[in-house]
């Protein structure tokens, strides 16, 4: 099982003759600013998370700055951003979720990442994977033992760099109540702390069990 590299959230090299950190994908070296950050979501970033999110939606910004909001006070949801300063070039979510009590089916309490979005003009570059890695490796650092990801089937780059970073198919015999897959069918996928033996995931029984909305 894939073993996350120590994270930081900030690159101590200087921008002069940089590369791409070790395991992010081809495209994503190239100068970059010192400045360049995944941390955790700040009050600051509540109107450029909501518009990221409305553009991707087609929801009304509103709806999506009270979503950000309710974020920050709910200790059962992680939302990291991808910063180059103060301006906003994505963000990844993760929840403590129980779809079964939404009526779900094949599965179970637990983290599940979810809302992985980045600005158009800076895809390509390696953001998806360091907002995956970053938040597996907070969750790990809270004394989390596994990790769920549920996507498409047809999202075949999505399932694809989620193997790489090790997780592992589980079944595609499932039913998130809040989604509707494209093409009709998903893949439900979990990641595994190395040396786990449990078969669920902790549960935090003050977690609401809502979508990871």
């Amino acid at each position: 099982m894939t073993r996350f590299a120590e994270f930081r959230e900030r690159e101590e090299s200087s921008a002069a003759g940089r590369t791409a950190p070790q395991g992010l994908p081809p495209g994503a070296g190239g100068a970059l600013s010192p400045d360049l950050a995944v941390r955790p979501l700040r009050r600051e970033d509540l109107v450029a998370c909501a518009q990221l999110a409305a553009d991707r939606e087609g929801e009304g910004l509103p709806r999506w700055i009270e979503s950000f909001e309710r974020a920050l006070r709910d200790e059962c949801q992680l939302t990291l951003v991808a910063a180059a300063g103060e301006e906003i070039l994505g963000y990844g979510k993760a929840g403590h979720l129980d779809p079964r009590s939404r009526g779900g089916r094949g599965m179970p309490t637990g983290w599940y990442l979810s809302g992985l979005v980045v600005r158009p003009d800076q895809r390509r570059r390696g953001w998806g994977r360091r907002l995956t890695e970053a938040r597996v490796q907070t969750l790990v650092s809270r004394g989390v033992e596994e990790v769920w990801y549920f996507a498409a089937a047809v999202n075949t780059v999505s399932l694809d760099l989620h193997a790489g970073l090790g997780f592992v198919e589980v079944t595609r015999d499932f039913q998130a109540p809040w989604v509707s897959f494209t093409g009709g069918e998903g893949v439900l996928s979990v990641w595994r702390r190395p040396g786990f033996s449990g078969s669920a995931g902790p549960r935090t029984e003050a977690c609401p069990s809502g979508p990871p909305r």
